[in-house]
Formats: C-alpha cells, structure tokens, sequence
C-alpha cells in the first residue's frame, strides 16, 4: 500500500500545485487580454480547480482513510517542490502566462491519465472515484480549449 500512498499523496500535490499556479495567473496577468483573462480564464480555473482540490481531497481520505496523505504541511512541502520546475509567472506577459498554462494543463491531463490507471491496476477506483476523475478530466480538457483559443495567435 505504500506506493499508492506515494501516488495519492504525489497526485494531491499536482492538483494543488495547479490551484496555487492558476491563482498566481489570476494575479499576475496583464496586457491587453487583462480583463478576460483575469476573471473569464484564470478566475474561472483557479475557482473550479478549488472545488475539484476538495473533492479529490475528500476522495483519497475516504478511500485511504489515512490523514497523513491529506496533511496540509505535507502537502505544502511537495507543491513548494513542484512549483519549482513550473516558469515563473513574475514579470511574464499575458501570452506567455497563457502559454506556460496550456502546457501546464496538458501535462495534467496525462498525469491524471495515469492516476485513473495506477488506481484501476490496484483495484482502488471506485465507482464514485472513477466518475470525478473522468469529470475532473473533462473540465481539463475544457481549459484546454480556452487556454488555446487565448495563445492561437502564437500556435501559429
């Protein structure tokens, strides 16, 4: 059990890291797409990532029943890690926050990806579980499109 312990605690982490990084891109955007960005695109997934942070939180006690995995300074530790192999949002302009976001989010995607199928090969996906993973994944997949509509001008 130790490694899906690892896992969940890992997965947890990746999730905040998102929060706390899409929070930081509702702050710091800027330029001529401010407005949008700051309230329609970062305020929109910040906000929802919020709500999704809870409910895996709240997914992976029930499941682990072990608090430890859901301890916040714990939690703290691994998101101060992983923030440090994300680009800085500092002094960046509004289409580069969006660029880095974009990869972002599509690298979240993969990782859930492979959270859904660890958890499956060990036989600790429930019903429910698997239902807000697959959702979770959907609402990623809906940043993607947002997030590549905004940085089109530079896919180009």
């Amino acid at each position: 059990m130790h490694h899906l312990d690892d896992l969940m605690s890992d997965y947890i982490s990746c999730v905040k890291t998102m929060h706390d990084w899409f929070h930081s891109a509702h702050i710091l955007t800027k330029g001529s797409g401010f407005a949008g960005d700051h309230v329609n695109l970062y305020g929109k997934i910040y906000g929802e990532l919020s709500d999704s942070l809870d409910g895996i939180l709240e997914k992976i006690l029930g499941i682990t029943n072990d608090e430890e995995i859901v301890c916040p300074i714990k939690i703290a530790h691994a998101v101060a890690s992983k923030m440090q192999a994300i680009p800085t949002l500092s002094n960046k302009d509004g289409l580069m926050i969006a660029s880095t976001a974009l990869q972002l989010v599509n690298s979240h995607i993969k990782n859930t990806e492979s959270f859904f199928k660890e958890l499956e090969t060990a036989e600790m996906l429930s019903l429910g579980f698997n239902d807000f993973l697959a959702a979770y994944c959907n609402q990623l997949e809906g940043y993607v499109y947002l997030l590549q509509q905004r940085v089109k001008e530079k896919l180009k």
